[in-house]
């Protein structure tokens, strides 16, 4: 799951063909070809030029990488991660309460990944803003993903967290001090308001 919230009061960022073509790695015919594919139809008047930002959802959308020189100036990045596709699922509205509070401010690019190695190499590569751990239970590659990130200043952290393991959560794993832990049972009311007082500041 991975996703793109774009800001309503964010300015319009048009690139040229060229500019996207390498900031892809790609052609510029290449290029056209994503622009006659995308929907809705796109109503650019220059058939020489990109939106970014509808360029960008259609990249997520078809699990292409985003590189970093598309998004706009001040885009967010958030990496969620779970044990299984499943728990993003399971907790979309969760997951669509955080995002939103953070596109309020800004554009914000949305990636996933898996405890572990994996989170890791996603960490490294993606420099991520915000860190979300959707945690169901406790095993290694969660305490070893949790202590990769404690040594990551000032990357910030959610751990949403079943009701049965929070206390083990804060008795056994290393948890970053910048971070927020909530219910993953949380009303979305009461989550939004916890994501104001901790980050607002």
């Amino acid at each position: 799951m991975r996703g793109w919230y774009r800001n309503i009061q964010s300015r319009p960022r048009v690139l040229s063909l060229e500019e996207v073509a390498a900031a892809c790695g790609t052609t510029s015919s290449k290029v056209q070809n994503w622009l006659r594919t995308m929907t809705p139809a796109t109503d650019q008047t220059n058939e020489n030029s990109v939106d970014a930002s509808r360029l960008i959802s259609f990249l997520v959308k078809n699990s292409m990488p985003v590189p970093s020189l598309l998004l706009p100036p001040g885009t967010k990045k958030i990496l969620c991660i779970a044990t299984h596709e499943y728990e993003f699922l399971e907790h979309i509205d969760q997951f669509d309460v955080i995002c939103r509070y953070f596109s309020e401010h800004c554009n914000v690019l949305v990636e996933t990944s898996i405890p572990g190695k994996p989170a890791d190499l996603s960490i490294l590569a993606l420099s991520p803003d915000v860190v979300v751990l959707f945690l169901r239970s406790l095993n290694q590659a969660i305490a070893n993903t949790l202590f990769f990130i404690s040594n990551l200043q000032p990357l910030k952290t959610i751990l949403l967290v079943d009701d049965a393991i929070r206390h083990s959560v804060a008795s056994e794993l290393t948890v970053p001090p910048r971070h927020l832990v909530v219910s993953n049972s949380s009303p979305l009311r009461q989550l939004n308001h916890q994501l104001h007082l901790a980050f607002d500041a």
